[in-house]
């Protein structure tokens, strides 16, 4: 049955946009508390709870999905719009020449050399003021405001990277333009040999076989291979700067 704490549930994840497992779990906890749902607040209800969400949103296109983060491995539930042609078109939230500019941004980073997967705030700064004609000033708030809105992370040293919640929003958007077989992108994408999923702060051996760092670690401890972090290259920004 969908229930009040359902709908609660709904609008704190849709609000935050991306959270944890744990941080979710303490907001569950209390959603239970103060709705005087019956059963204890476990990660197995919590599970079920987001299931049936997903079967009353699916319909409008749009879905709680899962992530892991690619440093540390921590799961994510993030809220996105899984209608692979209305992603980029969120007219209610930015302009034509807005959007353009997000996919300018996103291009960059994607085709950074040496799978870099960054760009600096400047040159998006620069983007933004080049395809809006906007002033500098308004330039930096616009780009402050994408951060704000999800689209990118910043680093410490003022890089922007892709979110977790692009990632995920993103991924199908991300392969068509830019994966193996691609019309336009050729392979600037790199996918994990483990979990299969897009890198973008890993690894990646002579060959191109990339992966996140904790799932390197998965992969060569099933394999029974030597942990050989030290001579891979690597990718993204530093973790450190994150």
């Amino acid at each position: 049955m969908y229930t009040e704490a359902h709908r609660v549930l709904l609008t704190y994840i849709r609000s935050v946009k991306t959270i944890k497992l744990q941080e979710l779990l303490d907001a569950f906890a209390l959603i239970c508390q103060r709705l005087g749902v019956a059963e204890h607040p476990t990660r197995d209800l919590l599970n079920q709870y987001v299931a049936d969400i997903n079967i009353q949103i699916s319909q409008q296109g749009f879905k709680i999905d899962r992530k892991n983060d690619e440093v540390d491995g921590s799961l994510h539930f993030i809220f996105i719009n899984t209608i692979v042609d209305d992603i980029m078109k969120e007219s209610s939230l930015y302009t034509t020449t807005e959007l353009v500019s997000i996919k300018v941004i996103i291009e960059d980073i994607i085709e950074a050399p040496n799978f870099a997967f960054s760009t600096s705030r400047t040159s998006a700064q620069q983007i933004v003021a080049a395809q809006q004609n906007k002033v500098t000033k308004d330039a930096v708030a616009f780009v402050d405001r994408l951060i704000d809105d999800g689209w990118f992370d910043a680093t410490l040293n003022d890089y922007l990277v892709l979110s977790v919640k692009s990632l995920c929003e993103l991924k199908q958007y991300l392969i068509d333009g830019y994966g193996r077989g691609s019309e336009e992108g050729g392979e600037k994408l790199l996918i994990c040999c483990q979990c299969k999923e897009i890198v973008t702060l890993g690894y990646y051996t002579l060959e191109k076989d990339a992966f996140h760092r904790k799932c390197y670690d998965v992969y060569c401890r099933n394999n029974g291979i030597p942990n050989r972090e030290s001579t891979l290259s690597k990718v993204g920004p530093d973790p450190s700067t994150l």
